[in-house]
């Protein structure tokens, strides 16, 4: 049984999702533990800046109440914090729910592409650490290849407008005529790379990266001819700049209001904008108490990016749709192979009972014991083996009336009515 477990940016705002991240150490450094309490067979976790979610094979029954006091002493949130945020995907719908996800049609911006690597990602995350075995792992498979149908299909990425682009807006806002306006960007992952790569092609001014190691930031900074330095340099150095763009994976803030604070009073003709796009956050949001700076995250911008975006309202009803259709099919395709292995386990259970019948057979020709007398003792045996556990379970779903065992016994040995 395929669960979801999560909170995201449709019942969350950004000061609990920051508290709610589930970390590695959280999890996969405890796997077996978590394997226990999700009563699961693998997982998967999945963090982005709108979501949380923990995605897994169930073994059994699910005991929600364990697993968010689990989330809960890892979040110190409280539970009933937690019940009241979270949603709860199962079979179908978790299915359904991994392609809207993978498709952009949960983002807060309908439609962004970034999600789906970021999906990809975590599932082989998860995978190289030996936490998502083959049965999740097909069906994450046949989740991708719907969502490249149905994005190819419907379009539903077309004009959709980048964090780069929204950051452009703000800043053209902000400093209408302003020139040569210094950047500093902070963080060398993935989101901050696909921003570099359009952001410079707006020419503000000078734009210089910062990294926990000089290593990465210059290995960023080198395809986009920015500037390198150490996070732990930005103190010296903030005081020339006028935009930031954070979004590491710090779980402490890197920017507190005492060194903006500090760096205004020393020059009082300076502003700062800055764009914290991290979750947990990067930036101390008591900054938005001080005059000459302004901060925003990344709920304020998918806010912005959203407007003027109603045209990929119908791409998305026409996807959602189709999405319907790919998680049946992929849901009989993971119900159909879960049956088939009862059927290989039933005809190793018959095959073992036939062996055994036939090795006792043999030995009793090695001893003497007429062939005749083998064979009718043989075909006896191995019959009442095979009846006696059906007849003791039939007679039990008469007792019971058991309409659809007894409707399914006379479907499987083609019997009349089991009263005539």
């Amino acid at each position: 049984m395929i669960h979801i477990i999560g909170f995201n940016h449709h019942r969350c705002p950004i000061n609990l999702r920051e508290q709610v991240v589930f970390s590695d150490e959280a999890f996969y450094d405890n796997g077996k533990q978590v394997k226990v309490m999700l009563n699961a067979t693998d997982f998967i976790l999945l963090n982005t800046c709108n979501r949380s979610e923990i995605i897994f094979n169930g073994n059994g029954v699910t005991d929600i109440e364990r697993i968010l006091s689990w989330i809960a002493s890892h979040s110190h949130v409280p539970i009933k914090t937690l019940e009241a945020n979270m949603y709860h995907h199962q079979d179908l719908d978790a299915i359904n729910h991994m392609i809207k996800v993978c498709c952009g049609l949960d983002s807060m911006l309908l439609g962004e592409q970034q999600i789906f690597g970021q999906f990809k990602k975590a599932v082989e995350h998860g995978r190289s650490l030996g936490f998502v075995a083959n049965d999740l792992y097909a069906i994450c498979q046949k989740v991708y290849e719907a969502c490249k149908h149905i994005r190819h299909t419907t379009k539903i990425h077309q004009s959709t407008v980048t964090l780069a682009h929204a950051i452009y807006k703000t800043i053209h806002a902000h400093y209408p005529d302003r020139e040569n306006l210094n950047t500093l960007m902070i963080g060398t992952g993935e989101t901050i790379g696909l921003i570099a790569n359009q952001y410079i092609k707006y020419n503000f001014g000078q734009t210089s990266i910062a990294g926990r190691t000089l290593e990465r930031a210059k290995r960023i900074g080198a395809k986009h001819d920015l500037t390198a330095m150490r996070i732990q340099n930005i103190p010296d150095n903030i005081k020339d700049f006028d935009i930031i763009i954070t979004a590491t994976s710090s779980q402490m803030p890197i920017l507190g209001k005492g060194l903006i604070e500090n760096t205004l009073n020393k020059h009082p003709e300076k502003t700062f904008l800055i764009f914290d796009l991290a979750v947990p956050r990067d930036v101390e949001t008591e900054i938005n108490q001080l005059e000459n700076c302004q901060l925003l995250n990344i709920d304020d911008l998918q806010k912005q990016m959203q407007q003027g975006q109603e045209h990929r309202t119908l791409a998305a009803k026409e996807a959602a749709k189709m999405i319907e259709y790919e998680a049946n099919l992929i849901y009989e395709n993971h119900i159909a192979k879960g049956q088939l292995n009862h059927i290989i386990n039933f005809r190793q259970h018959i095959q073992e009972a036939q062996n055994q019948a036939i090795n006792k057979a043999l030995k009793q020709l090695e001893q003497g014991m007429a062939p005749d007398e083998v064979v009718i003792e043989s075909i006896r045996r191995l019959t009442n083996q095979f009846l006696h556990k059906p007849t003791t379970q039939l007679k039990q779903a008469i007792l019971d009336k058991e309409e659809d065992i007894l409707k399914a016994s006379k479907y499987l040995f083609e019997t009349s009515d089991i009263n005539s």
